[in-house]
């Protein structure tokens, strides 16, 4: 490889211009060749290379935190996960959707049972905001999850029309 770069043109003739400066020009431009080869050295190579080693080591230490951090509460996250809402035994899911939609401006089209605690719900035409703040309520307070959602967006803006499976 060295010598089909010596035996090159360009190589060839930088040669021949080098050749003719002065022994003492020759050696200021060795002198800068060496001087920009450190440079690049150092700050092409090492100076990038210790920072990602710094970024690294940072990223390793907040990760460690985070994760200790998690340990130590991991017994907290265990008991609010249990302290889910439920609904009273002698509510029926058809009562509850039905009775909180009303403050949410949904109505039902169409709906049906499905299995000891489901219900599949078809509404059409709602407000996609009125929709999600419903299922949040029914979520926080009664305990009542979308097991299947559907939701098709209608021409006017905002509007949609959801085929859902209630459970809980």
């Amino acid at each position: 490889m060295l010598a089909s770069v010596k035996s090159s043109a360009l190589y060839q003739q930088l040669e021949q211009r080098f050749a003719a400066f002065s022994p003492r020009d020759q050696l200021a431009i060795k002198g800068l060749a060496l001087f920009f080869g450190v440079i690049f050295v150092i700050y092409g190579l090492l100076l990038p290379a210790n920072q990602y080693q710094q970024d690294a080591q940072q990223h390793y230490r907040s990760s460690l935190e985070s994760y200790h951090w998690m340990q130590a509460n991991k017994g907290a996250f265990a008991a609010a996960s249990q302290q889910r809402a439920k609904r009273d035994p002698g509510q029926s899911l058809l009562g509850i959707a039905n009775s909180t939609s009303k403050s949410y401006q949904l109505s039902f089209k169409r709906y049906q049972p499905v299995g000891d605690s489901g219900l599949s719900l078809w509404l059409e035409n709602v407000s996609f905001n009125n929709l999600i703040m419903w299922l949040e309520r029914l979520d926080k307070k009664y305990g009542i999850s979308v097991n299947e959602i559907t939701v098709e967006r209608q021409q006017e803006k905002g509007l949609v029309n959801v085929r859902l499976v209630l459970q809980g």
